[in-house]
Protein backbone atom coordinates (compact mmCIF):
# COMPACT_ATOMS: atom_id res chain seq x y z
CA UNK A 1 0.00 0.00 0.00
CA UNK A 2 1.76 3.34 -0.96
CA UNK A 3 1.43 6.70 1.22
CA UNK A 4 -1.19 8.58 2.02
CA UNK A 5 -1.69 11.30 -0.27
CA UNK A 6 -5.61 12.41 0.61
CA UNK A 7 -8.51 11.95 2.83
CA UNK A 8 -11.92 13.39 1.49
CA UNK A 9 -14.87 14.35 2.77
CA UNK A 10 -17.84 15.09 1.16
CA UNK A 11 -20.67 16.17 2.54
CA UNK A 12 -24.67 16.82 1.99
CA UNK A 13 -25.87 20.21 3.06
CA UNK A 14 -29.36 21.91 2.94
CA UNK A 15 -30.57 24.88 5.28
CA UNK A 16 -31.19 22.52 8.13
CA UNK A 17 -28.24 20.52 8.77
CA UNK A 18 -25.21 18.82 7.01
CA UNK A 19 -24.28 15.03 6.71
CA UNK A 20 -21.48 12.65 5.39
CA UNK A 21 -22.16 11.33 2.63
CA UNK A 22 -18.83 9.86 1.34
CA UNK A 23 -15.20 9.65 2.50
CA UNK A 24 -12.75 9.00 -0.11
CA UNK A 25 -8.75 7.69 1.07
CA UNK A 26 -6.43 8.10 -2.12
CA UNK A 27 -3.50 6.13 -1.38
CA UNK A 28 -0.23 6.46 -4.11
CA UNK A 29 3.68 7.57 -3.85
CA UNK A 30 4.13 10.43 -6.70
CA UNK A 31 2.06 13.81 -5.84
CA UNK A 32 0.90 15.96 -8.45
CA UNK A 33 3.94 18.42 -9.42
CA UNK A 34 6.43 16.11 -8.31
CA UNK A 35 9.16 17.11 -10.44
CA UNK A 36 11.04 14.04 -10.50
CA UNK A 37 8.34 11.77 -10.98
CA UNK A 38 5.76 13.74 -13.03
CA UNK A 39 6.07 15.24 -16.69
CA UNK A 40 9.17 17.39 -16.16
CA UNK A 41 11.07 14.55 -14.31
CA UNK A 42 10.09 11.86 -17.44
CA UNK A 43 11.38 14.76 -19.87
CA UNK A 44 14.48 15.44 -18.41
CA UNK A 45 15.41 11.85 -18.15
CA UNK A 46 14.13 10.30 -21.51
CA UNK A 47 16.38 13.80 -22.75
CA UNK A 48 19.15 12.24 -21.40
CA UNK A 49 19.22 8.58 -22.13
CA UNK A 50 18.64 8.96 -25.47
CA UNK A 51 21.65 11.84 -25.44
CA UNK A 52 23.91 9.32 -24.09
CA UNK A 53 22.77 6.66 -26.39
CA UNK A 54 23.55 9.21 -29.34
CA UNK A 55 26.83 10.04 -27.90
CA UNK A 56 27.81 6.33 -27.33
CA UNK A 57 26.56 5.46 -31.03
CA UNK A 58 28.72 7.97 -32.13
CA UNK A 59 26.26 10.22 -33.86
CA UNK A 60 27.19 13.81 -33.76
CA UNK A 61 24.73 16.55 -31.99
CA UNK A 62 23.70 18.46 -35.26
CA UNK A 63 22.56 15.47 -36.76
CA UNK A 64 19.93 14.03 -34.51
CA UNK A 65 17.13 16.31 -32.08
CA UNK A 66 14.75 15.09 -29.72
CA UNK A 67 11.58 16.22 -28.94
CA UNK A 68 10.63 14.88 -25.78
CA UNK A 69 7.28 15.47 -23.91
CA UNK A 70 6.85 13.25 -21.10
CA UNK A 71 7.70 9.98 -21.92
CA UNK A 72 7.04 10.25 -25.48
CA UNK A 73 9.76 11.14 -27.80
CA UNK A 74 10.03 11.80 -31.75
CA UNK A 75 13.76 11.54 -33.00
CA UNK A 76 14.33 13.21 -36.20
CA UNK A 77 17.72 12.30 -37.47
CA UNK A 78 19.81 12.78 -40.88
CA UNK A 79 19.34 9.25 -43.24
CA UNK A 80 23.03 8.09 -43.36
CA UNK A 81 22.78 7.38 -40.01
CA UNK A 82 19.96 4.97 -39.97
CA UNK A 83 20.81 1.33 -39.81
Amino acid sequence: MGNLIAKVNMYYKNTHKSRKVISVTVNGTTFTGDPTRTTLGNTLRSYSYLSFVRHKAGVPKRSMKFLCAGDDVKIVYETMYET
